[in-house]
């Protein structure tokens, strides 16, 4: 097995070769123009590792059937030892899929048990020589068209925002719908996503109930356009592709050249809208400022000041209430004799037999009990 190195240099030349058979950028684009720097850091060996797959999409033109397809190439790391992933999206009859996908399966197998080389330039010479696969599709597409040429009437244009577009199913997903459905537009991947199509109303509605079918952080509907007849000519797309507004040597978005974009289609309104809803998202939350809870310091005086008036009001009550104690309890005790003295006074010529109830003990002078302990 060759290193992943070796692979991945086969794919990059490859890509180079199929840049110069299909030169115009209608016929020959990437998937994914930072895979493609990547791999060749890779390859200069100015990174250890690579991350992403390269890929690219290509239209054919079928000269025998006056017919054009557009497919969808991935490769993988171990590409060619590894069979390329190839996807066909050009709307086509599930019949004509089945019978696309079979081909490319004996395709690919006659080629992994072959000699390991690269093979997208002969598999597109397999595809012309068997145009055959495409003919009833071709009738049923044009059968479809005429009939739904006389039916549409109301047309509209969806413009959609995401918090991000990056999963590479989505984005096949994306465009895959708006050819299956007939629309035209684009999408922007990346942060944020953006993503306008254009076409019939109950299609533009289909592709807005797929979408929200699948899983988003964020998935919005800005603004609809209805557009009425097709004869108004409120039209601004004559395709469906996916856009790629970057800086150099950056990830983001270059939000002015896809101004420029919208401009040339006349559609400022709309890139207006989308300036101030971005700036909107990409400005900070403004936090609340936090309390100052340090008191100040006259007023920590005053507190301070109640505080010690508290503590005397406090002390002087307690010593109150044992001072009153005090004088009910201890005093008699410590001045027995003359409580004594006072005693025989109020209770002279009383005999305390006479007195005392029946079935009690007989009272006794206190003092003199505690006198003879």
């Amino acid at each position: 097995m060759n290193s992943i190195r070796s692979c991945i240099e086969q794919q990059l030349n490859e890509i180079e070769l199929l840049r110069c058979c299909y030169p115009s950028s209608d016929e020959f684009y990437l998937d994914d123009i930072e895979a493609f720097s990547e791999a060749k850091e890779f390859i200069d060996e100015k990174r250890e590792n690579i991350q992403r797959n390269l890929g690219f999409i290509l239209k054919l033109h079928l000269n025998d059937i006056n017919t054009s397809i557009e497919l969808q190439f991935v490769y993988p790391f171990y590409y060619p030892e590894s069979p390329v992933d190839i996807h066909l999206r050009t709307y086509l009859s599930r019949e004509c899929y089945e019978k696309f996908n079979e081909s490319i399966k004996k395709f690919l197998n006659n080629k992994i048990s072959s000699l390991q080389e690269p093979y997208v330039m002969e598999f597109l010479s397999w595809i012309q020589d068997n145009q055959i696969l495409f003919i009833s599709s071709n009738d049923t597409i044009s059968k479809t068209t005429n009939e739904q040429i006389i039916k549409k009437k109301n047309f509209s244009r969806l413009w959609i925002y995401s918090h991000h577009i990056y999963n590479t199913e989505k984005r096949r997903n994306i465009i895959n719908w708006a050819h299956e459905l007939h629309l035209n537009g684009f999408s922007m991947p990346g942060k944020p996503g953006i993503i306008c199509v254009e076409g019939e109303e109950s299609d533009v509605n289909e592709y807005w109930t797929r979408l929200r079918n699948l899983t988003w952080k964020k998935l919005q509907m800005k603004e609809k356009e209805f557009l009425g007849d097709k004869n108004e000519n409120n039209l601004r797309f004559n395709q469906f592709q996916e856009l790629s507004f970057v800086h150099d040597n950056h990830s983001k978005h270059d939000l002015g050249q896809l101004y420029q974009y919208l401009h040339d289609k006349q559609l400022d309104r709309i890139s207006i809208i989308y300036s101030n809803y971005i700036m909107n998202q990409e400005q900070p939350t403004k936090r609340l400022p936090r309390p100052d809870l340090r008191v100040n310091p006259s007023k920590w005086s005053a507190a301070q000041s109640g505080g010690i008036a508290s503590r005397v009001a406090i002390v002087g009550t307690v010593t109150a209430i044992v001072g009153g104690l005090s004088l009910v309890f201890l005093y008699p005790y410590i001045n027995i004799e003359r409580f004594r003295r006072i005693q025989k006074v109020n209770r002279a010529g009383i005999n305390p037999e006479d007195v005392q109830p029946p079935g009690l003990p007989v009272w006794r002078d206190p003092f003199d009990r505690k006198k003879a302990g």
